[in-house]
């Protein structure tokens, strides 16, 4: 596994210079690029965790949080007919 992994980390290098190189990112402006994109992602992942957690408390479809990314009115709604189910 831990081949399996420096090998992605590789490969996720090799994706790096590739988008600076197409969209001409400068060299100085690359490591805070590569910092706004870990933050971004960190942000996202907690995000969709919270989601997550909050939707097995709630008891319903795991599709929740997808839910949500498509369209937020109708998770509010599919929230709140869940809460009516299980009451």
């Amino acid at each position: 596994s831990y081949l399996l992994e420096q090998s992605l980390s590789v490969d996720n290098l090799f994706v790096f210079i590739l988008v600076f190189k197409y969209f001409k990112v400068p060299l100085e402006y690359q490591n805070r690029v590569l910092s706004y994109g870990i933050a971004g992602a960190v942000i996202f992942r907690a995000v969709l965790i919270i989601l997550g957690v909050a939707t097995i408390q709630v008891g319903c479809s795991p599709m929740l949080p997808l839910l949500f990314l498509s369209n937020c009115s109708n998770a509010y709604k599919f929230l709140m007919f869940c809460r009516v189910l299980k009451q």
